[in-house]
């Protein structure tokens, strides 16, 4: 199989999210065969090709030397040398440097190619199936309200939401999920495919306590957000009496609902016109 046409091919080659042994047979030719790798970073990358005894020069290409390289690489495909851009694991511009490049290449009239591979997501959900559809929403947002946002939408429209998340940030998240929506279900992956890859489904309280104060590592999600049916069903009373959306907040604080719990509440019956507003 050649990667040499007319004008060169970039090539968008997803690597081992974590086992060696995941990188396919295509993936594998195409990094012998192209020009030169494009490698978030190159000694990540030389230990993947070490492996498989590949000898292909690299060139950094990460979200510091993107920009600068753009023009590079187009310049080479036009020149008919392929190149094949790669991320530490998984698939590059998929929450990883290379959009802009790909998008960059595609505007100047490149060939872009896609050889799939592992995916963090995937591999969590096959061992882990969900009855819903699910929002991918990359990695989750840094700001809280961002998160709060997401989850709500996602409660309203009874979807669940799939993403990354760090581990300094992890504990925290789990946390506001709890706060606002008791009792959800939460699948997490962590070092997936790895030897000592672990995984938990339960509600979000119990894999809070399992997962321990100080989670390392690399981590994906899946999170069914739900509302605590007792909550439910006292605001569902209280939606009754033709309040409206501030008086209703104001007395379910009173009542003793969260007020996470009580907005939510407000934003999935928004256009059912109970407020009196």
């Amino acid at each position: 199989m050649g990667v040499m046409n007319q004008k060169g091919v970039l090539y968008i080659c997803a690597t081992p999210i974590g086992n060696k042994a995941d990188l396919t047979h295509r993936a594998k030719l195409i990094l012998e065969q192209v020009s030169v790798i494009l490698a978030e970073d190159t000694r990540v990358t030389g230990q993947l090709l070490a492996h498989y005894n590949i000898h292909t020069p690299m060139m950094r290409m990460d979200q510091h030397t993107e920009k600068h390289r753009m023009d590079w690489v187009v310049t080479q495909l036009h020149q008919g040398h392929s190149l094949a851009l790669v991320s530490d694991a998984g698939t590059p511009s998929v929450c990883d440097p290379g959009a802009g490049l790909v998008a960059h290449v595609r505007q100047n009239g490149g060939c872009v190619v896609p050889i799939p591979g592992a995916s963090a997501l995937v591999t969590l959900q096959s061992v882990a199936p969900i009855d819903v559809p699910y929002i991918w929403i990359g990695w989750v947002p840094r700001r809280p309200s961002d998160w709060h946002r997401w989850l709500t939408v996602a409660s309203r429209m009874q979807l669940a939401i799939a993403a990354f998340e760090s581990p300094n940030r992890l504990r925290k998240r789990l946390l506001e999920l709890a706060e606002s929506f008791p009792h959800s279900r939460v699948i997490l992956g962590k070092e997936l495919t790895k030897s000592y890859e672990q995984i938990w489904d339960g509600s979000v309280e119990t894999v809070l306590s399992e997962i321990g104060g100080a989670p390392k590592g690399e981590w994906v999600m899946i999170v069914e957000p739900t509302v605590t049916p007792q909550w439910n069903n006292q605001l569902a009373e209280l939606a009754t009496i033709g309040l409206t959306r501030s008086q209703f907040l104001a007395v379910a604080t009173q009542m003793g609902v969260p007020k996470n719990v009580a907005y939510v509440y407000v934003t999935q019956h928004l256009c059912e016109g109970v407020f009196n507003d």
